[in-house]
């Protein structure tokens, strides 16, 4: 099933975020490239990185697309599914298969989309001062990060890691609604 669709405005490809996937079509909807998002060894209550040590009950979970976002200044295209806390990559606009950036081991502050296939995530990018931003914003399920609406930084900057979420005041958190 296709979950999101998102094209690039400069070059005219479309990216298609599927369950276990995402494809990059060309201007004429034509395949270019496919990559491999799921599934993969997951427990939605265990905290990433998940290995046989961290959370021995894993197992082949379905990794449904919950956000796709085209970052054209930096050239990439942001992925984030339900797997691992809802964590994000970045990948190369050109071909989506050549991974920029990924790392499951920044803790919660960096989880972004919901890991519940129900629940929705919407994005949209942004500069602040500078820097390259997306402002994200989900519906709660049980096991997610409480950050319903959130700034997410897309570099490193100072002490902050890539998809941090950078701006306090633009954190909307969900335990007074629980």
């Amino acid at each position: 099933p296709i979950n999101n669709v998102v094209q690039d405005p400069r070059t005219g490809r479309v990216y298609v975020g599927a369950v276990n996937a995402v494809y990059q079509l060309d201007g004429s909807l034509a395949k270019e490239h496919k990559a491999e998002t799921g599934p993969k060894k997951d427990l939605r209550s265990c905290t990433p990185p998940i290995n046989i040590n961290t959370c021995p009950s894993a197992k082949d979970t379905n990794n449904t697309n919950k956000l796709l976002l085209v970052n054209p200044s930096n050239n990439n295209l942001i992925i984030c599914g339900s797997l691992y806390r809802g964590i994000c990559s970045l990948v190369n606009l050109s071909n989506i298969n050549q991974l920029i950036y990924y790392s499951d081991n920044q803790g919660e502050r960096t989880y972004v989309a919901s890991i519940e296939d129900s629940v929705s995530v919407v994005g949209i990018m942004s500069n602040i001062q500078n820097l390259s931003v997306f402002l994200v914003g989900k519906g709660y399920g049980i096991l997610d990060s409480t950050k319903l609406i959130s700034t997410r930084i897309l570099q490193s900057h100072g002490e902050w890691a890539i998809f941090d979420s950078i701006v306090e005041a633009a954190a909307v958190q969900a335990i007074p609604f629980i």
